[in-house]
């Protein structure tokens, strides 16, 4: 019905990406922390989207939501979408990762600070962030 219209008139990505979380929860507040912004954000997303396509995608019964028939109808091409575009992002990235922080990290430690919590400090940073430097201990003085 309204996906012919989608092909000359796209809608924004961010209200699609919280359609698609809202829906693949059923809770605006599991989408909220999925997408790192609030309850209330994903709300006007989707109030958007649905005022950009004319129609309703949700309907809301409590703390939950349920996909309506137009609802149900665009979530197969906005899913593929999304998972086309996942699929080829690595493809573009020249050192086949997605690079999510710049810079250097300094943090200040007592010179006590042992090998096996310098170990857990740098396997705590690596899980966060997988193309991290290694870690470079270096004694001096604080400038505080």
């Amino acid at each position: 019905m309204f996906l012919g219209l989608m092909a000359k008139r796209l809608p924004p990505l961010n209200p699609l990406r919280a359609f698609e979380a809202t829906a693949r929860h059923a809770s605006l507040t599991k989408a909220a922390a999925e997408l790192n912004v609030t309850h209330g954000a994903i709300s006007h997303q989707i109030k958007a989207l649905e005022q950009s396509l004319g129609v309703k995608l949700f309907e809301r019964t409590g703390q939950r939501v349920k996909l309506t028939p137009h609802g149900a109808e665009l979530l197969p091409a906005v899913s593929t979408a999304f998972d086309g575009i996942a699929a080829a992002t690595p493809a573009h990235d020249p050192a086949g990762q997605r690079r999510h922080a710049f810079g250097v990290l300094r943090a200040g430690a007592a010179l006590a600070l042992d090998d096996a919590a310098t170990g857990q400090l740098h396997g705590a940073i690596s899980r966060h962030q997988a193309d991290a430097d290694p870690l470079q201990r270096r004694q001096g003085h604080s400038r505080a």
